[in-house]
């Protein structure tokens, strides 16, 4: 329901019949950020309760060896130090005390990079975590947009109308409306406690990280509050459908920027991001191409790229193997280490090999479906 807007269009329809020149990922973005139509709405505070302090909030703990209770679903909303943009994020929020919390942030997320600015002039950055917030601020939260553009106005653009956000008398930072529970306080750039491990989507548990510790000031909420929360571990959970979803509203803009890539797949059981089958129209532009994919935001942290040539249908996994991996020994593949982090497998040269593929004779397909009943079977 998020990814629909008012007049029932889905998210990803919308995003392929976007203006022809919107032809790449960061001109969708630059376009975003002065959308008028994508501006947030600002209002009056609504009325909450205070409650006291963290042991007030349902936190939870999944898997047997987890450090402890944690909140699931925060979007973590900050600013830069030089106040011009504000950032959205959702990070996992260790709970270590009644007015204390860690805060995970990913190494290169955006979160990580404001807060260190403020590690460096010894100043404690001010946070505002909400829980239960509009499902298309989350989804925005966990979408690769850029470092200018905002995640509020990625919000409003998703469900056709203004976001609605109030200012902080404590920090003056845009709380979004509706929201279930609204946590405020600062983190301090000094001060660290051991956050993890936890189980996690990988099948395993998280390694044990110093991360900034959170001290609480305010926690407000409706009255009766639901607060959503996702089970991390293996697929199938909320995050594979997340991750589903991005790659479903990316691929329209990567074939826009690149009109060689003909179709992508991305397994769920690599959270998407891990993996991707790329099918590639094969022109003289084939090495421009294949640098192109990788430096994509969709793929730039992908652990596996495997190309191939638009007779290997990528939604097909089965054919994909049978194909890629028999042959794998022929000397028209490619196989590199792009980086530290990315194997490519390059199969488009075996297009270019004399050895004749298997196909089937359409004509004799059509003759055989068409007698089954002569032999008593119903098909």
């Amino acid at each position: 329901m998020i990814l629909s807007g008012n007049d029932g269009d889905s998210l990803d329809q919308r995003m392929a019949q976007l203006d022809d020149g919107l032809d790449s990922f960061s001109s969708f973005m630059s376009w975003l950020s002065a959308a008028d139509e994508c501006k947030p709405k600002r209002v009056c505070p609504p009325d909450m309760i205070q409650l006291d302090d963290f042991s007030d909030l349902p936190a939870i703990k999944v898997w047997p060896e987890d450090a402890g209770h944690y909140l699931s679903l925060a979007v973590v909303i900050c600013r830069t130090r030089q106040g011009q943009r504000v950032n959205c994020g959702i990070y996992r929020v260790q709970i270590h005390g009644p007015l204390q919390a860690t805060i995970r942030f990913r190494p290169g997320s955006d979160g990580h990079r404001i807060f260190a600015e403020y590690q460096k002039h010894n100043e404690p950055m001010s946070v505002a975590i909400v829980l239960g917030c509009d499902p298309a601020l989350m989804f925005a939260a966990v979408f690769p947009l850029n470092s200018h553009t905002s995640e509020f106005c990625f919000a409003s653009y998703i469900q056709q109308e203004p976001l609605s956000f109030y200012c902080s008398e404590l920090s003056s930072l845009p709380i979004p409306i509706p929201s279930e529970v609204v946590i405020q306080g600062s983190l301090d750039p000094a001060m660290t406690l051991p956050e993890g491990p936890f189980g996690n989507h990988e099948g395993y548990y998280s390694d044990i990280e110093q991360s900034p510790v959170f001290n609480l000031e305010r926690i407000e909420s409706r009255r009766d509050a639901v607060i959503p929360t996702t089970m991390v571990g293996g697929p199938p959970t909320e995050n594979m459908v997340l991750g589903c979803y991005i790659a479903q509203l990316m691929i329209p803009l990567v074939k826009r920027q690149i009109p060689q890539v003909l179709e992508v797949f991305m397994p769920p059981e690599t959270v998407f991001h891990g993996c991707a089958f790329i099918q590639l129209h094969v022109d003289d532009q084939l090495e421009t191409v294949k640098q192109q994919v990788q430096n994509h935001p969709l793929f730039v942290h992908s652990k596996f790229l495997v190309f191939v040539d638009d007779e290997i249908d990528v939604n097909q996994p089965q054919q994909l193997f049978w194909r890629v991996i028999n042959h794998y020994r022929h000397s028209g593949f490619n196989a590199n280490t792009a980086s530290t982090e990315q194997i490519v497998i390059d199969t488009t040269g075996c297009c270019l090999m004399p050895h004749q593929r298997l196909h089937s004779n359409a004509e004799i397909e059509k003759k055989v479906s068409e007698r089954w009943h002569e032999f008593g079977l119903d098909i």
